[in-house]
């Protein structure tokens, strides 16, 4: 099954968000079973996150891949392919950052999260920092 092809622009762009980072490739193939989350030592261990040390973590990630804003949009489209390790966390999509227009232009990534009945999506300020229930979806290669 081939899915739409972006052109470096996320499908869904509020018209106050400008792209700071979106890969520039289809979403091919989804295979929920090679779909998982991933959390920082620190976050393991209960404790908050910067934005930097999960940069850091994910940059380092062999053979995963961090999942778009794209991948996101599909699955809240096709909810019974989310994978079940994503109901239980906020499952943040660093594949794609923004930046708010016209404001201070403060960096955001979008975010997953099980309502109790379905899935949602919301725009979370990089700076805040990252709870243990905020994990980096990724998808093994």
């Amino acid at each position: 099954m081939s899915l739409h092809q972006n052109q470096g622009v996320p499908r869904f762009l509020h018209p106050t968000w400008a792209v700071e980072v979106h890969p520039q490739v289809g979403l091919g193939l989804w295979n929920s079973q090679k779909a998982g989350v991933f959390l920082t030592s620190r976050q393991t261990s209960g404790v908050s996150d910067t934005a930097r040390a999960i940069e850091e973590d994910l940059r380092r990630l062999c053979g995963r891949t961090t999942l778009c804003a794209d991948r996101l949009d599909y699955l809240l489209e096709k909810q019974e392919q989310i994978p079940d390790t994503f109901k239980n966390m906020h499952v943040c999509f660093w594949g794609s950052r923004f930046r708010a227009r016209g404001t201070d232009g403060s960096r955001f990534i979008r975010v997953m999260y099980h309502t109790g009945r379905r899935f949602d999506s919301y725009a979370h300020f990089i700076a805040r920092g990252f709870t243990p229930e905020m994990a980096a979806a990724v998808y093994s290669d």
